[in-house]
C-alpha cells in the first residue's frame, strides 16, 4: 500500500523560509487557527492564476483572507448546528472514516517499517545486475516434472517444449532486475549460472522453469540512488508483509451477516438508475456506465423512510442502517459495464464486503484512540471547517431572492456586463492537464489540446475556444476567470466533470439592452448571485469582527512560497483517495470592505 499519488510532479516536502516555524500561527480566528505548515501546503497545492501578479506576494495576501472567510464561515455554521445536521453527515462522515483509517495504517504498519544493515547489504549485492531469462508456465505438477527430466538431458529448451502439448505459457526473454519478482523466486534466479535452468518453481497460480541466458549490468546514476533503490525495494517488501499479517489476522475470526431483502431492494433501485443513464446518454453495450455521487444521494432521497433507516448490517454494537451505506457508498460512486441485473448486484455484493471491512477497521481506530493523533486531528479539522464553510455559503445561495422592491428599482440603462473568452481543457486525464500547462505560453498548441481532448470540445467555436460568457456561468470557471489578467492561466481545479484548466484569452464589455419589460430570469439570476456575493462579503466583514481575526502580518511578509501548479492526491491507507487538500474559490474582495470600515471608524 502506498500513501501518496504523485500526479504532475513528484510531490516533494512542503519547504518555506522558516521550516523551524511550521507550527507558528500566521492566522487566528476565534478558536480556530491558520498555522504556517496549513497555509504553505494549501498554497503550494490550489490552484493559482498563473501570470496574474508581478510576485507571489499579492498572491498569498489573497489566499490568507480566502482561507479566512472559510473559517469564519466554518464558525458561524457551527454556532448555527450545521455540524449535526444530515448534509454535514453525508459530506463529511466518510472523509473522516478515511482520515481514521489511514491513522490507523501508519500506526499498525507504516511506522513498523525498518530496514536492517543485513538485508540491505543483501539487496546491494543483487542491485547491480539484471537477469535475461525467459520461462515456461504451467498449472499442471505432472507437466512440469516431465519437462524438468527431458530438459537435464537436453540444452534446448524451445526443442523440448515442442515435444509437449498443452504448456500454457512461454515467454519472451525478459530483463529481471532485483524488487521485480516475488523474494523467494528472486533468490533462486540471482543464484544461477549463466545457460541453466531452475528446478521447478512452485507459486499459488501454478509452475515455472525459468531459463537464465545472461547477466547485464543494472547502471545508477550514483552511488546514493542505487542505496534508495534497495531501501525503497525492501521497505515495499516489508510492508506488503506487515500488511497481509495484520489483515489475516484482524479479520480471520470476523463474521458479520447483511439483510438480504434491504441489499435486493437496493440493487433493484440502482439498477433502474444504470439503465437510465444508459439510455439518457445513448451509451453503446459495452461502454462505461456511471453513476455520480450525486446521483446516488438523489436516489437515496426517493427510497422508502422505511427501508432506509432499517438495519441493513448486522454489526453486535451500532448496526448500520440501509441510509448509513448509501451515504458511504455515494462518496465513492459507482460504475458498471453491463445493465446485467446479476452482474450489478455481484459488484455491489463486492462493494458491501468492502464498506464491512472499512467499517471493522474505523471502529478498531477509534477504540486505539487514533482520533487523538496529531495528524488526523489536524486532516479532520482542516477538512470538517472546509466542509461546514460550503454548507453555510451554500444554504445562503439557496436562500437569497431578490425583492419586488429591487426588482422594480433597477435602472436598466446602466446595465452591462464583462465577457469572456478562454481556451479550456476539461479532462479526467491529469497528463493532458500538464501537458496543456507545459505548453500555457503557446495558445495555438493549447487550442490542438482543447479540440482533441476536451470533454467541452462540442462547445468550442472554430478555433477551439470557449466562449463569450458571463461571471455566472460554467460554475467556478466564472468566478475564477472574472478576477483574472487577460493571458492568466487558472487550475487545475476539479469540477464533476473531471478536472478544469483554462487561459484567458479576452474580455469584452456588453451593455445588456433591454427595458423593465422583457427583464428575463437570466438577468434576475444574475442580480440575485451579485446579490449573495455581496451579502457574503459583509458577512465575512461582520464575522471578523465578531469572532477577533488578527494575522501575523511580519510573518507573512517574510514567506517565499511558489505554488507548484500541480494536482496532488492522497491516497488512504486501506483504499480510497482525497485530494491532499481541500480546494477553495477564490473569495478575498472582503478585506476591502473591511479596510473601509476600519478607516471609517478611526
Amino acid at each position: 500500500m502506498k500513501y501518496f499519488l504523485f500526479i504532475f510532479l513528484l510531490f516533494i516536502n512542503i519547504t518555506v523560509t522558516f521550516p523551524q516555524q511550521q507550527d507558528a500561527i500566521l492566522a487566528q480566528i476565534g478558536k480556530n487557527t491558520i498555522t504556517l505548515k496549513e497555509f504553505s501546503e494549501r498554497y503550494q497545492l490550489s490552484p493559482h492564476k498563473k501570470g496574474n501578479f508581478d510576485n507571489d506576494k499579492k498572491g498569498m495576501e489573497e489566499f490568507l483572507y480566502t482561507l479566512i472567510a472559510e473559517n469564519l464561515f466554518s464558525l458561524q455554521a457551527e454556532e448555527e448546528g450545521f455540524d449535526t445536521s444530515i448534509a454535514m453527515k453525508i459530506n463529511f462522515e466518510p472523509l473522516k472514516k478515511m482520515f481514521l483509517r489511514d491513522g490507523l495504517y501508519k500506526s499498525e504498519i507504516s511506522k513498523k517499517i525498518k530496514v536492517n544493515s543485513k538485508e540491505l547489504m543483501e539487496g546491494l549485492k543483487l542491485i547491480d545486475k539484471k537477469v535475461k531469462a525467459d520461462f515456461i508456465f504451467t498449472e499442471s505438477k505432472e507437466k512440469i516434472n516431465l519437462l524438468y527430466n527431458k530438459l537435464k538431458n537436453s540444452n534446448n529448451l524451445d526443442s523440448v517444449i515442442h515435444t509437449l502439448n498443452n504448456i500454457e505459457k512461454q515467454s519472451d526473454v525478459k530483463e529481471i532486475a532485483y524488487g521485480d519478482m516475488n523474494k523467494d523466486i528472486e533468490q533462486i534466479l540471482f543464484k544461477q549460472n549463466k545457460n541453466s535452468i531452475t528446478k521447478p518453481i512452485e507459486t499459488p497460480e501454478g509452475w515455472y522453469i525459468f531459463r537464465i541466458i545472461d547477466f547485464i549490468p543494472n547502471n545508477f546514476n550514483s552511488n546514493d540512488e542505487r542505496i534508495n533503490s534497495v531501501k525503497k525495494i525492501i521497505q515495499d517488501r516489508i510492508e506488503d508483509s506487515l500488511y497481509n499479517n495484520f489483515w489475516n489476522n484482524f479479520f480471520h475470526d470476523k463474521k458479520i451477516t447483511t439483510s438480504g431483502t434491504l441489499f435486493w431492494y437496493f440493487v433493484d433501485n440502482i439498477h433502474e438508475l444504470i439503465v437510465k443513464n444508459k439510455e439518457k446518454n445513448n451509451l453503446s453495450d459495452k461502454a462505461k456506465i456511471n453513476v455520480s455521487p450525486e446521483s446516488i444521494l438523489t436516489l437515496r432521497n426517493k427510497l422508502n423512510s422505511d427501508s432506509l433507516n432499517s438495519v441493513f448490517i448486522n454489526f453486535n454494537k451500532n448496526p448500520l442502517t440501509l441510509n448509513d451505506f448509501v451515504i458511504d457508498f455515494a462518496y465513492e460512486g459507482f460504475y458498471t459495464y453491463s445493465t446485467d441485473k446479476k452482474i450489478i448486484a455481484g459488484q455491489i455484493s463486492s462493494r458491501v464486503k468492502r464498506q464491512i471491512e472499512l467499517e471493522l477497521l474505523t471502529r478498531l481506530a477509534v477504540k486505539n484512540g487514533i482520533s487523538q493523533l496529531a495528524e488526523v486531528k489536524t486532516s479532520t479539522q482542516i477538512w470538517k471547517n472546509h466542509t461546514l464553510a460550503m454548507l453555510f455559503k451554500k444554504e445562503i445561495l439557496n436562500n437569497t431572492k431578490l425583492s419586488k422592491r429591487e426588482i422594480d428599482s433597477l435602472n436598466i440603462n446602466l446595465f452591462s456586463e464583462r465577457e469572456f473568452k478562454v481556451i479550456e481543457l476539461l479532462s479526467d486525464s491529469l497528463s493532458l492537464i500538464q501537458k496543456f500547462l507545459e505548453h500555457s505560453d503557446n495558445n495555438d498548441s493549447l487550442k490542438i489540446l482543447a479540440q482533441k481532448y476536451s470533454k467541452r470540445k462540442n462547445e468550442l467555436n472554430e478555433n477551439g475556444e470557449l466562449g463569450f460568457f458571463t461571471f455566472y456561468d460554467y460554475g467556478e470557471i466564472g468566478r475564477a476567470v472574472s478576477i483574472m489578467k487577460q493571458n492568466a492561466v487558472y487550475g487545475p481545479i476539479k469540477t464533476s466533470e473531471g478536472f478544469s484548466v483554462f487561459k484567458l484569452i479576452q474580455t469584452k464589455e456588453k451593455k445588456l439592452n433591454m427595458s423593465k419589460k422583457n427583464i428575463d430570469n437570466n438577468l434576475l439570476n444574475k442580480l440575485r448571485y451579485k446579490k449573495i456575493i455581496n451579502n457574503l462579503e459583509d458577512l465575512a466583514v461582520k464575522l471578523s469582527e465578531k469572532y477577533k481575526v488578527s494575522i501575523n502580518k511580519e510573518l507573512l511578509n517574510k514567506l517565499d512560497i511558489k505554488n507548484q501548479q500541480m494536482v496532488v492526491f492522497q491516497k488512504i491507507g486501506f483504499g480510497g483517495r482525497v485530494l491532499a487538500i481541500p480546494y477553495i474559490t477564490p473569495f478575498f474582495n472582503w478585506k476591502k470592505k473591511l479596510e473601509q470600515k476600519t478607516k471609517k471608524t478611526l
